[in-house]
């Protein structure tokens, strides 16, 4: 039985006495000389990737409580994963300037997908697109005698 091996993976030489919990059978099937060399092994050898060589990869869109975001790693709002929500590029785009990370886009036929210009309204922040959703409820309670309870 040889005491070293060289790992299949980082071509590092390792050597059975830092291995010495291993029976002979389980020494014999080793290839790899630490768990991470040989989880990297997997990863490469099954071929996973990242970006547009990924197997699952959509274009860098992606949906989220149904909103569309787009991969934007370079935007100074995009999120940890390089991500933000179209609706606010196309607001920042229509307004010619950043938003600024306190307002809020509203879209005005409440379909989360249509992110047409004419379409998104904004507000100065939070506080006044929830009062805007308020007021639009209590009218139309007021309109059907309360038989619509909540709109979106």
């Amino acid at each position: 039985m040889t005491n070293s091996k060289k790992c299949k993976n980082c071509d590092t030489v390792f050597h059975r006495k830092d291995h010495l919990n291993l029976d002979k059978g389980q020494w014999r099937n080793k290839i790899n000389c630490t768990s991470n060399c040989r989880s990297n092994q997997n990863y490469v050898k099954k071929g996973y990737t990242s970006g547009a060589n990924h197997y699952n990869w959509k274009g860098g869109v992606q949906y989220s409580c149904g909103y569309k975001s787009l991969l934007r790693p370079n935007h100074p709002d995009a999120n940890k994963r390089g991500y933000i929500a179209e609706h606010r590029l196309v607001m920042e785009k229509k307004l010619g300037r950043r938003l600024l990370p306190t307002e809020d886009v509203h879209h005005l036929d409440f379909s989360k997908t249509n992110n047409e210009p004419d379409n998104l309204h904004l507000f100065n922040n939070r506080a006044e697109h929830s009062g805007f959703h308020k007021r639009l409820n209590l009218a139309v309670q007021n309109a059907t005698g309360g038989l619509f309870r909540k709109w979106p």
